[in-house]
């Protein structure tokens, strides 16, 4: 997540993952969040003041034949960096964070449930 202090700061993430053949046609994925780390790359870390985190339920998508099923799915996350101490007026503006998200896609078809 790169920006400026204060302005809400938006990023989107599309991911590929090749899943076990047993995740094969699903009637349905559903795309738990297990946990995220949110981790300053500067010295200068500021007090995250909101922050959002949306994880899309995964998607099916053509792959070649590799054994392997291709699953898609979004990540939308939001935040809001600010500082209010005296010392923050004199810091560089720009932020600079790495996101890691956590999550559990789980495949169901007629009250069958298989995780990956």
């Amino acid at each position: 997540m790169l920006g400026h202090k204060d302005p809400l700061i938006l990023v989107f993430d599309t991911v590929y993952l090749l899943a076990p053949k047993w995740m094969d046609n699903k009637r349905e994925y559903i795309t738990l969040l297990n946990g995220f780390d949110l981790q300053a790359y500067n010295s200068e870390a500021e007090k995250p003041q909101a922050l959002y985190l949306i994880v899309a339920d995964a998607i099916q998508v053509p792959s070649p034949s590799t054994g392997f099923v291709k699953l898609r799915l979004i990540i939308r996350a939001g935040a809001v960096l600010n500082c209010t101490t005296p010392e923050c007026c004199l810091l560089n503006h720009k932020v600079s964070y790495k996101l890691k998200v956590f999550y559990l896609i789980a495949g169901f078809e007629d009250k069958k449930c298989a995780a990956s």
